[in-house]
Parts: structure tokens; sequence; C-alpha cells
């Protein structure tokens, strides 16, 4: 076991990985050596050699502690000057992508997913940041039935500081089935996101919803959906006619 303040912590095993941070899952201790319960633990991969990187885990912390949501995952305890940087946050049952691919989805759940989705994401905005990776595999289901948005390692203030991550001449970040292409022209925004939206909406394959969809995705962003509150009036009239 590894202490941190008045906790210690007990990895159990790797439940996922990306491109530089792994994640875990562990038991959490109290000094007592009562188990407060299971939790899931980021480890940054490269450790804090690589500046860049490590910059960016900061502000990914940052961004996501900013965000205190029910729709998004809760981060509860940190370690900047491990040898490999970590946090702790709520452990899900699983991601979307796993209940998407079981081809279990009611309509229901479907419907319950891009409501809980949306109000996460409309919180992140109104916080002043961009999600900039939403897909399947960021949306974490939990016991309760809540759908939270993970993983802000993209994420990215609208009202950058100077020392804000600058992406450099070419090279652009998320998901490429995800990503807004257009930003290459028009840059990152709220309507960037809302795209993700789209794709995700197509993703889990809801009737009626073609419409949505094309705004959510409209390559001139006079026609595409301003705001999230747009899109979450539009799903609501569409549970409504269910």
């Amino acid at each position: 076991m590894e202490g941190r303040a008045n906790y210690l912590i007990d990895p159990i095993e790797e439940i996922g990985n990306g491109g530089y941070g792994v994640v875990e899952k562990i038991k959490l201790f109290n000094t007592s050596h009562h188990l407060c319960g299971l939790y899931a633990r980021k480890l940054l991969t490269s450790g804090n050699s690589d500046k860049d990187v490590y910059q960016r885990f900061i502000r990914e912390i940052k961004a996501q502690c900013d965000c205190l949501h029910n729709n998004i995952v809760q981060i509860f305890i940190t370690n900047l000057e491990a040898q490999k940087p970590w946090f702790i946050m709520e452990l899900a049952k699983h991601s979307l992508d796993d209940e998407i691919k079981s081809g279990t989805m009611t309509t229901e759940d479907k419907i319950k997913v891009l409501k809980d989705v949306l109000n996460g994401l409309l919180f992140i905005h109104d916080k002043g940041y961009l999600h900039r990776d939403i897909k399947p595999q960021n949306i974490l289901k939990f016991n309760d039935g809540t759908y939270k948005l993970s993983d802000f390692g993209l994420a990215k203030s609208m009202t950058p500081s100077k020392s804000q991550f600058v992406t450099r001449v070419g090279e652009f970040y998320g998901s490429p089935e995800f990503f807004d292409y257009g930003v290459m022209a028009h840059g990152y925004s709220k309507q960037s996101d809302i795209y993700s939206i789209g794709v995700l909406i197509e993703h889990l394959n809801i009737d009626e919803t073609e419409s949505i969809i094309i705004k959510c995705k409209h390559k001139q962003l006079n026609k595409r959906y301003i705001n999230v509150e747009q899109v979450i009036s539009q799903i609501s009239l569409l549970e409504e006619g269910l």
C-alpha cells in the first residue's frame, strides 16, 4: 500500500489506458485500515519528465475539479509530487461504449444518456471550458444509473491565460470520428463540442433524430445549434413524442 494524507491506497488492476495516462481500480483505506470504498486512479505514465504533458495533466485536474456536477466524474484526492503524478476519482460501472456494444439499451436508456451528457456539457460550458473529447469511451455509467462525462485531458478554457497550452499549427486533438474538422478553419468553440454530440447521437441510433444530428454537425456554423440549451430543448421535445 502507499499513503497519501490520511489515506492508504491499494491498487487492484488496470482498467484503462490512453495517450499519456493509465487508469486503475483501487481500494482506498483510512490510516486505521478501514475500507473507504472502491475508486479509480489515473496515473501520468510519463511522470513529470515531459513538462508539456505534466502541465496538461495539471490543467486536466483543475478543469475537472472546477466542474463539480452530478453528470461529471468527481476527483477526490491528487498527488502531483509523486514519481507518476495521479488523482483519485469515482469508479464507474462501465463505459457507454461497452453498453452500446452490448446491444441491450432501450430508447429510454438512450434518451437518459443524452440528457445526462448534455446537462454535464452545459455545466462545463457555463464554467468556461470546452471538453473537446466527447465520445462513448469518455461517458461512464454508475451503479445508480447516472451517466457522467469523464477525461478532461483535452479540456480547454474559453478564456485562456498566458500559461494555457497552445495548439501547434496543424495539430488538433480528439478522436477522429468525433472530431469537428471545421475547427481547422474556425477554431474550437461550444459548437465543436456540439458536433461531437451529433456523432454521439448517431452511435446511439435513436429513431427520429436525423434532423437533430444534421443540425449538430452542419458545416455552416450559422446553421448549427448555437448552444447546448438548444439541443436539450430538442431532446426534450423528442422525449415527449415517444
